[in-house]
């Protein structure tokens, strides 16, 4: 695939972008960025026609009527080009609706000269003065090749029609040479427009890009890694080594998972540990807990790591029996459940309470008709026995230490 700095190469005639898709935004972008100084220039030529109409008049031997009704029709040209402006979105369109006006007001200027007597020595003045317009907007040299020839038609045709004394021949001189120079400029300043826009883009593209690689590479470094541990690896922080006097630990394991993964396919059994992992992580979340890992069928996760809890006991037990509920028959699980959570150190407070034991607590469940279901008594010890498809078992220690 063409990266996008090579895709940059510009079309030797008319300088545009040879990817149809970057020559697209391209057009949009200078559009957009263009498109108040295409205003001014529509504007101001409505305003300049309609002082015209009242000077001409005034200086020179134009028929008054002649100039009111020329003036007024150009400057009606220029206001339907403001007026068009919401349709031009584009660079392409402003400046081809800005050729066209351009173009007329040249061919008017020649006309109104010749009519008034000053052709010679005025005309070619007032018709740089349109390419100085042309020059500050920075209009593209193809649109200004097409005006320049259009007027430069109706001066070759004044030269020969002209009547008067001496001869235009000067004035077409100075037409065509500041006609090219301003063609050749014009060029020069769109092959460097379009290239700094294109190296600016390069770099726009290039910076979201790095910025969606940090971002997934900090997503996997948290799948990896607890958030507060993540920062402080990002900080410098090194090496990170805390100690913790009390923390509890669940494990979590699906007994049977051989038969279970024979019977089943591929796609279903990553479907199952897909959709029972994403619960349990949920619930670890609930419960303010940190998920470690998961290998194969087996899940670990922590209570008082790597933030301090006080209850990371109770919060632990808490999940467990989530847990367990989650992937009971009543949500359609094709697990069948036995926990149980050894209650050392200060485990038997947090079992402590309405209906729990001090020492051990335990669950079964299956799914009809594969096994009956059963409940073990609390304050028994319980060996996990098949039932069903499958069985979790989760367990879960406290301990003093870091």
């Amino acid at each position: 695939m063409t990266g996008l700095a090579d895709r940059g190469a510009l079309r030797p005639l008319t300088l545009r972008f040879v990817d149809d898709d970057l020559e697209r935004a391209y057009q949009y972008d200078e559009g957009a960025k263009g498109l108040s100084g295409y205003r001014i220039i529509t504007g101001a030529t409505l305003v300049l026609w309609a002082v015209a109409a009242l000077i001409l008049p005034i200086g020179t031997d134009i028929d008054p009527g002649l100039a009111r009704t020329v003036c007024g029709l150009m400057a009606l040209a220029g206001a339907l080009c403001l007026f068009l402006s919401k349709w031009a979105p584009t660079m392409d369109r402003q400046h081809a609706l800005a050729t066209a006006l351009t173009s007329a007001n040249g061919l008017v200027i020649l006309l109104i000269s010749d009519a008034a007597g000053i052709i010679e020595g005025y005309a070619v003045g007032a018709i740089l003065l349109v390419f100085v317009f042309g020059f500050v907007s920075r209009t593209r040299f193809i649109h200004a090749t097409v005006r320049t020839v259009i007027i430069g038609l109706g001066v070759a045709a004044a030269v020969v029609l002209y009547d008067g004394e001496g001869s235009l021949i000067v004035d077409l001189f100075v037409y065509i040479a500041a006609g090219l120079g301003s063609i050749v400029g014009l060029r020069m300043i769109e092959r460097n427009r379009r290239q700094e826009w294109h190296q600016r883009h390069v770099i726009e593209e290039q910076a979201v890009a790095l910025a969606m690689a940090r971002a997934e590479s900090e997503r996997l470094l948290l799948n990896i890694l607890p958030e507060s541990v993540s920062r402080r690896l990002k900080s410098g922080e090194s090496p990170i080594a805390d100690t913790f006097s009390d923390a509890s630990v669940l494990f979590a394991d699906i007994v049977d998972f051989t038969p279970l993964a024979t019977s089943l396919t591929a796609a279903e059994v990553i479907a199952l540990l897909s959709g029972l992992y994403s619960r349990f992580d949920d619930l670890v979340a609930e419960h303010g807990l940190e998920k470690i890992k998961t290998i194969g069928d087996c899940y670990l996760a922590v209570g008082g790591l790597p933030d301090p809890l006080e209850d990371h006991a109770t919060r632990v037990i808490g999940l467990a029996r989530a847990m367990v509920t989650a992937t009971s028959p009543k949500v359609h699980s094709p697990i069948c459940v036995s926990g149980s959570e050894s209650t050392p150190d200060r485990w038997p407070e947090a079992l402590s309470g309405p209906g729990a034991s001090p020492t051990t607590f335990g669950a079964t469940r299956s799914i009809p008709p594969l096994a009956s279901r059963r409940r073990a008594t609390r304050g028994e010890s319980m060996s996990a026995k098949p039932l069903g498809h499958s069985r979790i078992t989760t367990s879960g220690t406290s301990r003093g230490g870091g």
